[in-house]
Order: C-alpha cells, then structure tokens, then sequence
C-alpha cells in the first residue's frame, strides 16, 4: 500500500514523484528529466525501491541517460520538503524509513 493512502490522504507515491518533478527549484534539467521518467516508468521505480542512497540513484539514472549529482538531488529533496504541504511532508519523511538514532545523530552533526 502507499505511503500516502495508507495515512488516509488521497494521493500516492506517484502523486509523490509528480510532485518532486514539479517543484524541482535548484537541480538542472536533467533531474527534472529524470524525475519525469521516473514518475512514467514502473521499472525504474522498482529499480529504485532497492537503492538506499543518493550515489545508488545518481548510479541508477546515469545508466538511464540520466546526469546530475547527488548534491543535486538531496537539495531538491530538502527543498521540497522545506515547500511542501504538512501532509507531504510527513509521507516523505515517514516513506523513508528513518532509523530515529541515526536521525538524531544526523541532525547533531548539522547544528
């Protein structure tokens, strides 16, 4: 089940994606081509479920013809989260699957 339906909202991971591609504020052109495939492209979504980081997805696209750097698609990741409504918000994060200690970790090596 999706990650947004599954919390009682009316859209889905493909609706997520949409919404990544749509709002794509800093990231060149090739992201924003990348997240349009991908929100086309069911077989490079299943491919990206396995990935579990940026460099995983940068490898993943650049075999799709896709080329833009990991920085690019963490800003654009924090810059929708910082744009989004609450509701996204919180899918994304809780889609992500967030291990609370590496979290707290993370967010004390940042202050």
């Amino acid at each position: 089940m999706d990650a947004g339906l599954s919390r009682g909202y009316n859209f889905a991971e493909p609706d997520l994606i949409n919404h990544l591609a749509e709002t794509l504020t800093r990231s060149g052109d090739n992201l924003a081509s990348f997240l349009n495939k991908l929100s086309e492209d069911e077989t490079l979504q299943n491919r990206l479920r396995l990935i579990k980081t940026a460099e995983g997805i940068v490898a993943v696209a650049s075999q799709s013809g896709f080329f833009f750097s990991a920085s690019d698609l963490i800003r654009h990741f924090a810059e929708t989260l910082l744009h989004a409504e609450d509701p996204q918000v919180v899918i994304l994060f809780d889609a992500l699957g967030w291990d609370f200690r590496s979290l707290l970790w993370a967010l004390k090596l940042a202050a």
